[in-house]
Formats: structure tokens, sequence, C-alpha cells
């Protein structure tokens, strides 16, 4: 990891635990839920909250491994769980709509319609036919409850899914944990084992059908440690990065209300391409690569070179966005907000020219960002896979910014409905 030789906080064996959980509106609510819905108990309610995370520039970390900046946020999830008396978990989701129910048990899986977050839940719980829940294994059988009873709470917009599912899953994991400890059992899931966050991983990815990174669960997982964290996620390892970048600029994240703008298949199919040129590159000269994230710059024309035309677009992605991210760590670290910008920009642009990965929206909303940017707005970057934008500048100018976008979004399409997530330090 770059310039953090003496200072990386590495996760195995044990993953570091934040100095302690993230406040937020859920504390109070996830219990007061659980009770109403389940009513009062003699079992000790044990509760997790998790803040979820922005990427800043992440999204290639689902297709290789290499590296990853993200920007920890005030919204989050919150769980509250207390052993059941019954032989089922009984699950209650808080949402605008009124609370949201469901039983989950090993003999009674989600139906295939149900929401994905029971899903998950029930992964998390009791596992699979192939795999034990996370942090536990079949030799804990008997140490652990049968059943749970569990409240979620989150204000983390539903829209943004890889953050929703690793705060959800990270703060599952630690209520888990805590009722572990306190009944004695001694379990692996009470520290978050170096299994844990890969097993993690993979029950998200079973969940959404779609290539997942482990960015954001690190990041989850390390919370408010820094205003921004950065991830290798060929090593595990985190840093939190220290900058005034959250106090000197406004951030902005702009969900555009409509589902993620491109399939499952196109996402597995570029993770396909990558794994493809890794293996071909291997046989030209680049021996023992495991990683874009390893291919310098002045390799790069010479790997494009030895890749088939179909292969360079992707492989000039990963390369050249695992670079800027180190960038992207230097100038936070100098206080250099208007390269900060560029960089947004530069990277929306390999992702709009060589994974043809944008939306018209994001493009439109980039545009307007770049006509402004002699106003105090510096850049922006179509930062996730459910379309999600990311935008900072100076205060009042990215103020002026949001006021003008609904226009800008009439024009890119006229059935969007453009959400605003304004997100502060």
């Amino acid at each position: 990891m770059p310039d953090a030789a003496s200072s990386t906080s590495s996760l195995p064996p044990s993953v570091r635990p934040p100095s302690s959980d993230t406040p937020g509106p859920g504390v109070e609510a996830a219990p007061r839920l659980l009770e109403a819905c389940f009513g009062g108990g003699d079992s000790p309610v044990q509760q997790a909250t998790v803040a979820g995370v922005v990427d800043v520039q992440a999204a290639q970390t689902h297709y290789s491994t290499g590296f990853a900046l993200l920007m920890p946020v005030k919204a989050s999830v919150t769980v509250a769980c207390r052993p059941s008396s019954g032989s089922s978990s009984r699950l209650v989701f808080a949402s605008d709509a009124g609370p949201w129910t469901a039983a989950t048990s090993p003999d009674q899986p989600p139906e295939p319609d149900a929401p994905s977050w029971h899903h998950l839940l029930h992964l998390l719980l009791y596992g699979s036919e192939e795999q034990d829940p996370p942090g536990w294994s079949a030799s804990d059988e008997g140490r652990r409850p049968s059943a749970y009873d569990i409240a979620v709470v989150s204000s983390i917009p539903g829209s943004a899914q890889d953050a929703y599912f690793s705060a959800l899953a990270i703060a599952v994991t630690r209520a888990l944990g805590r009722l572990a400890d306190a009944a004695g059992a001694k379990s692996g899931i009470s520290r978050v084992r170096s299994n844990v966050i890969p097993d993690l991983r993979e029950a998200i990815e079973q969940t959404t059908a779609r290539p997942t990174s482990i960015a954001s669960l690190i990041a989850a997982h390390a919370g408010m440690d820094g205003p921004f964290t950065l991830v290798d996620t060929g090593t595990y390892e985190f840093l939190p990065v220290q900058t005034k970048a959250r106090e000197a600029l406004d951030w902005a994240v702009i969900d555009p209300g409509r589902p993620a703008p491109r399939s499952n298949a196109w996402h597995w199919n570029v993770r396909e391409r990558a794994d493809e040129a890794l293996a071909i590159l291997r046989k030209h000269g680049f021996d023992g690569l495991r990683s874009f994230r390893n291919v310098e710059h002045r390799d790069l024309d010479r790997a494009l070179d030895s890749l088939p035309e179909r292969l360079r677009p992707v492989t000039r992605h990963l390369v050249t966005e695992n670079r800027r991210v180190q960038k992207h760590v230097a100038a936070m670290r100098r206080g250099d907000w208007q390269m900060i910008g560029a960089l947004l920009l530069m990277s929306h642009a390999s992702l709009r020219d060589y994974l043809e990965a944008t939306t018209a929206l994001a493009d439109e909303v980039v545009e307007a960002v770049e006509s402004v940017m002699l106003e105090g707005v510096y850049g922006a970057c179509m930062t996730s896979r459910d379309g999600l934008i990311l935008v900072t500048g100076r205060p009042h100018a990215l103020d002026n910014l949001l006021d003008s976008i609904p226009k800008a979004v009439s024009q890119a399409a006229d059935d969007v409905d453009a959400d605003l997530h304004t997100i502060r330090p």
C-alpha cells in the first residue's frame, strides 16, 4: 500500500476493531423496535451500529483486487438482537411504510422473491449447504442459539446497495459476536477473524448475484477512524487517510432514484475479461501478475500491446484507476483540492470511455460540474455500480450546483427522479 509501510492496519490474522461503534439514529430505535414487535424478554439484548461508506474510487475492485478509496458517512445501520425462545429467528426491518417482519430458520429459507436483505440475514445466521455461517463452524453447533430476534434500523439509502449490505453484514456479525461473548461461547465471530470478511463478501455476492469487493466491508468495519479509508483488497490492509478534505470541501451524493444501470451479467463479464487479461499478461512477460495494481504506468502500453483488442479497454481502466487512487490519497494529504476534483473527472471519463459503465444522468451531471469549475466546484464522478454520483467543491459553490441539478436531470432523462443526499463531515 503506498506510503503506508509503517502505519498500515493489517487485517489478517485478525481484523482490528474500531475504537467504538458509530453513533446513529438507530442506537435507541432498534431496541425499541425489537420490543415493540416481539415483546420484552429475559434474554439480554446486544446491538451494533456501523457507518455506511461511499465509494470515492473503489468500484474497480469488484472486478480485480487493488486499491480502493472510500468515505465513511453518518448514515448507518443498527442491529439489535437477542436469543429467541422459538424455533425460528424473527426479523424486523424498519421502513417508511412501517415495520417489515419475517421469520427464517435452517428449514425455512426465504422465498425466492423475498427482499434481498432477508436472504442476506438468512445466510449470516445459518449459512448455506456449502458454507457455515460466517465466524462459526460445525464444531460450534450447540454453543450458539438456534434462533434469534433481530431488529434492523437503517438510514443508508436503499439504492446504495453495496454500502447498505456491507454495513448490515458487519453490524449483524458484531451484534451476534457480542451475544456469543456474553454467553461465553468464544466463537470466532466475536473477533471477526480473518476468515469472516471473505465469508461476508461471499454471502453478499450470493445475495446480490453480482461480483462483490471486500473494500466496502473493510471500510465499514474501520468505521469513522478517519475521514477517508484506503483499502488494499489484495492484502486486506486498510489505512485511515488523514486529510482536511472533509472540512475544507463539501461532498454530495446524487441518487438517481432508479435501478442499477448495468445487469449482473454485465458485471460478471467485466470480471471475466479482467481475469482473462491477467492470464494472458502472465504469459507475455508479466510473470506472477495477480492484480492490475502491480502494473506500472510505464508498462501500460506494453501490456496493452500483449492483449487482444477486446480486452484493452477494461485493462486500461483497471490499471489507471489503481494509479488514480494513489494520486488521490497524495492530493488529499497535501490539500490539493483541485487535483482531487480532476482525479474524479478522470475516473468518470475512464468509466465512460473504456468500461462504458456510466449513465446519461451521470454524464450530464459531470458536464454541468465542468461548466462551473472556475466557480469553486472541483469535480464529480459516477462512483458506484448503482449509478450514484459523487460531487465535491467549496460549500457555497456546491450548493449552487445542487440547485441547478434538477434541470440537468430533466435534460438527461425526463423519467428520472433525482434524490439528493448531501454528506457533511
